[in-house]
């Protein structure tokens, strides 16, 4: 696994990697290839209950990244995975910055399909997630720019 250019892969090289294995894993299994492929590769994978809460975190929250992939279910089902990252690491910007995007997600599918105007209750969360995370003393430049954008988005939804 190569460094990303934010730093992430090696703050969370393990949890990468327990990932990467695992998918690994799971499609040798699949294919139906021998028994001893698969051993070495299994324990190679750290597992969750040896791992830090921050190692934890970044498991759930690749986890409820790569369920957002698969529409809006896929996106329903991770935010309690997200929820928990953050619990478990709530100092990481990232993590608060893709919950705000899946409640983002929620709110526009959400009103499309009952075209009700949105209430102070629909926004309050991620306004309040953006507020603090605008404060944070190590939101980079693009975190920023995200953190802009989307509260500017949950009010001008708020507002419409």
């Amino acid at each position: 696994i190569e460094e990303a250019e934010d730093g992430l892969t090696s703050k969370y090289r393990t949890s990468y990697l327990h990932i990467a294995y695992s998918f690994k894993a799971f499609t040798l299994v699949e294919s139906k290839v021998r028994p001893e492929e698969v051993e070495d590769l299994i324990e190679r994978i750290k597992p969750t209950a040896e791992m830090s809460r921050i190692e934890k975190s970044a498991v759930l929250a690749m986890q409820a990244q790569v369920l957002s992939y698969y529409g809006q279910d896929g996106m329903y089902k991770g935010v309690p995975l997200q929820r928990e990252a953050i619990r478990l690491n709530p100092e990481e910007i990232e993590f608060k910055l893709s919950l705000v995007v899946s409640m983002n997600r929620r709110r526009h599918d959400l009103s499309s399909y009952s075209g009700d105007r949105m209430t102070w209750r629909d926004v309050e969360e991620p306004v309040s997630i953006l507020e603090q995370l605008l404060h944070h003393p190590e939101l980079t430049a693009n975190q920023r720019v995200s953190c802009e954008y989307f509260l500017a988005t949950a009010y001008a939804d708020y507002l419409a």
